[in-house]
C-alpha cells in the first residue's frame, strides 16, 4: 500500500514545530527516542488519525515499522531546523500561523456540526415527497436490428414460425446486442428511441413486435418481463436519506453561522472587479 507521507503530516505538521509539552499519558508506551524527543504510542496515533479506517490498520500493523522509522527521521529534521532558528524566520512564522489558522478553522466547522440529527420523522416526509426514488413501469426487451426493411420483414417471417428470438438475434442482428442474443435489458419511458419504446411499453409480456421503422433503420422486438411502477423501498435509502438530510442542516448551519459572524464583526471588501473589454468585434465598423 503506498500512501504519500505528505497526506499524513500535513495535518499536524505544526505540532512537529511548536514545543512539545504534555506530559505522557498512563498506559503510553514509548516506541522511539530522539535527543530529547519522545514518540509515543500516542503521538503514533495522532498521525494516522485524519486516515480513512483502512490506512490506519495498515500503518498500525505491517506499515508500523515504516512509518515509526519516518517519524524519527521527522524528528531529526526538527532537531536541526530547531537549532539554526528556522522558525524565527518572517516567512515561516507566517506559514506557522497558516497552519493554525487552518486548523482552528477545521475545529470550529467541527464543532458547529457537532449533535446534528435527524428523527424518523423527518426521514419518511423527505421520502414521501421525494421523487427521487420512484421507478417507473419497466419492460424486459430483446431487440434485433434488421440491415433493411426486407430483411426485417424476412427475420419477423421466421420468428412467427417459432424460431429461436435470441438465436435468430445472435445470425441475423447488427446491433451490438446480438452477443447476447439481442438482450437489451429492462427499458423504462425515455431510455431508447420513442418508436422503440413505444412499442415496448405496449406488448404484453412475451409479445411479439411488428417491425419498428426508426431514424436508425428497421428493428424487431420482444417482450418477457413486465414491472410496474413504483417505488424503493424506504429501509433501502433510510441510511441515505439520513446522510442527506444531516449533510443540509450541516450546510445551513454553516451558512447561517457565517452571516451571524457577518453582522457581528463586520465585513468590508474593497476588492474591485475588472471591467470587462471590449473585443474587437464589438467596435469594427464603427466610426468608418
Amino acid at each position: 500500500m503506498k500512501i504519500k507521507f505528505n497526506l499524513i503530516f500535513s495535518a499536524v505538521s505544526i505540532l512537529m514545530i511548536l514545543p512539545m509539552t504534555c506530559a505522557a499519558a498512563p498506559n503510553d508506551p514509548l516506541l522511539a527516542k530522539v535527543g530529547d524527543y519522545e514518540i509515543r504510542e500516542s503521538d503514533f496515533n495522532r498521525y494516522i488519525a485524519p486516515l480513512p479506517p483502512h490506512a490506519q490498520e495498515h500503518w498500525k500493523g505491517i506499515g508500523k515499522e515504516k512509518l515509526l522509522k519516518r517519524l524519527i527521521e521527522e524528528k531529526l529534521y526538527l532537531h536541526e531546523a530547531r537549532i539554526m532558528k528556522l522558525g524565527e524566520k518572517p516567512e515561516v512564522k507566517a506559514k506557522i500561523q497558516d497552519q493554525i489558522d487552518t486548523i482552528l478553522i477545521g475545529e470550529y466547522v467541527n464543532y458547529l456540526k457537532q449533535g446534528i440529527t435527524v428523527d424518523e420523522s423527518e426521514i419518511k416526509e423527505y421520502y414521501e415527497k421525494a421523487t427521487r426514488f420512484e421507478i417507473p413501469e419497466r419492460v424486459k426487451v430483446w431487440h434485433i436490428a434488421a440491415e433493411s426493411k426486407e430483411h426485417a420483414q424476412k427475420i419477423l417471417a421466421s420468428l412467427k414460425d417459432g424460431a429461436d428470438f435470441s438465436e435468430t438475434a445472435k445470425k441475423e442482428s447488427i446491433h451490438s446486442s446480438k452477443e447476447r442474443g439481442g438482450d437489451i435489458g429492462w427499458i423504462a419511458k425515455g431510455m431508447t428511441q420513442p418508436e422503440i419504446e413505444e412499442a415496448a411499453l405496449n406488448l404484453k409480456k412475451g409479445g411479439l413486435s411488428d417491425i419498428i421503422h426508426t431514424k436508425t433503420g428497421y428493428h424487431i422486438i420482444k417482450v418477457d418481463g413486465y414491472k410496474e411502477a413504483g417505488k424503493i423501498p424506504l429501509k433501502d435509502v433510510r441510511t441515505k436519506i439520513k446522510v442527506d438530510l444531516i449533510k443540509g442542516k450541516q450546510n445551513q448551519i454553516t451558512v447561517n453561522t457565517i452571516e451571524k459572524i457577518k453582522k457581528k464583526v463586520g465585513v468590508q471588501v474593497f476588492f474591485e472587479k475588472p471591467h470587462k473589454t471590449k473585443k474587437a468585434s464589438d467596435t469594427k465598423g464603427k466610426g468608418e
